[in-house]
């Protein structure tokens, strides 16, 4: 199966990369590299090092024809969040809308998006489990 991981150089998004390799899926990663690091990213992947509010997206998106995109790019730091809210809406929200415009047409199979759940439930000081 063809898989694009968005933010497949970060942590979460490279074990995701490496899982899907080794189940021999052709992967391609989309990172920018601004929290990610290359090291991350498995050998056995088509890499682009890219914003995923390029425009340049859609044609490497559409070029590949992906059946599945694990959407994991983000401004993940709260901290910078509260700094400048304005890029972290710009890099969430609009990159997160030129990848879904970037697969209109598609015959995708899915669209899973990764959501933190350091930002949905903050600094827990009891945990339960």
């Amino acid at each position: 199966m063809k898989i694009i991981i968005t933010g497949g150089a970060g942590l979460v998004g490279s074990h995701i990369c490496d899982r899907l390799v080794n189940d021999n899926h052709d992967v391609m990663v989309i990172d920018n590299l601004c929290i990610g690091k290359k090291e991350f990213v498995n050998n056995k992947v088509h890499f682009f090092e890219i914003d995923i509010r390029d425009a340049r997206i859609k044609k490497i998106i559409n070029d590949f024809k992906p059946e599945v995109v694990i959407h994991c790019a983000a401004q993940i730091s709260v901290k910078n969040s509260g700094i400048d809210p304005i890029n972290d809406t710009d890099v969430n929200i609009l990159g997160s809308l030129n990848i879904l415009e970037s697969v209109k047409g598609l015959n995708l199979k899915k669209f899973i998006f990764a959501a933190s759940g350091g930002t949905v439930y903050g600094n827990q000081k009891y945990f339960p489990a």
